[in-house]
């Protein structure tokens, strides 16, 4: 089974390697206890920040092929943006995670 975490981003330069870290942490733990969980896919979606957030994503990206990023061409809103997120979502289980640290992914 594969979980997608849908991850809507504005702003988020200072926070997204650490979400990701954490998130991916948690896959692991969730992995080790749970082997039918085999693959993930962190899926960020931009609502179009005016900071380096989608610099960091790519950097991210670089590291590893699970990460997906798609930047809007302008600020969708909070409900507008995570929706099309999860309709780009490719897991069995998807999980609405916002990169803001507000709900730790623990």
């Amino acid at each position: 089974m594969k979980i997608s975490f849908v991850v809507p981003t504005f702003r988020e330069e200072k926070n997204i390697a650490f979400h990701y870290d954490e998130c991916i942490e948690q896959f692991k733990n969730l992995k080790s206890h749970n082997p039918k969980y085999k693959e993930y896919e962190y899926l960020v979606i931009d609502n179009c920040s005016d900071d380096n957030t989608v610099g960091e994503v790519l950097k991210i990206r670089d590291k590893d092929h699970n990460v997906k990023l798609f930047v809007n061409d302008r600020n969708y809103g909070p409900v507008l943006s995570p929706f099309e997120g999860l309709i780009k979502s490719t897991g069995d289980v998807a999980i609405l995670i916002a990169a803001d640290l507000q709900e730790p992914p623990n």
